[in-house]
């Protein structure tokens, strides 16, 4: 158990327990007074005693139960990032960790020159995917349509790169 994890049965038990002292200060205060010799300014003033006595119980007791729904929501965060580590540790998340080292460094290549072709107002002509397609292709000697297949291979990159991004913001 982790230490987050101990506090939260720690403060459940309060909450328990304060419930527990809640319940039998209402019922003390409903059964009232042992009959005796009390006048009513007594009777008047304990009662006083138990209506404020019930109302810091009531605060307390949602405070506590306020504190636990803090606890359990980083409890949960902390499990998650838990799973987070062990799964970059795994093949598929160096995998995906390579992955998206390849995607920063092409946004990053594409917000350097879409500055340089504002700053200095010129067109780009090609982008890395076409000349990436464009070198491969030469290299290894296949004959395509490489301004046809840029572009849908570029769409398609651009496609992974925003469900990647919006699958980040919404988890």
């Amino acid at each position: 158990q982790s230490t987050g994890e101990k506090k939260m049965l720690q403060t459940l038990e309060m909450i328990g327990n304060k419930k527990k002292k809640l319940i039998l200060e209402e019922k003390k205060s409903q059964l009232g007074a042992v009959p005796g010799h009390e006048g009513w300014w007594a009777k008047f003033t304990s009662s006083l005693r138990t209506n404020e006595t019930l109302a810091l119980l009531c605060d307390e007791i949602s405070s506590l139960e306020e504190l636990s729904r803090q606890l359990y929501l980083e409890i949960v965060d902390m499990n998650y990032m838990r799973e987070r580590l062990a799964m970059s540790k795994t093949l598929l998340g160096k995998y995906f960790n390579f992955t998206g080292h390849i995607f920063t460094g092409y946004l990053a290549y594409k917000l350097f020159m879409c500055t340089i072709n504002i700053v200095f107002d010129r067109v780009g002509k090609k982008d890395p995917i076409s000349r990436g397609l464009e070198i491969s292709a030469d290299w290894l000697g296949f004959r395509f349509d490489s301004q046809f297949w840029s572009q849908h291979l570029s769409f398609v990159i651009v496609g992974i790169i925003i469900i990647c991004s919006v699958r980040g913001l919404l988890i």
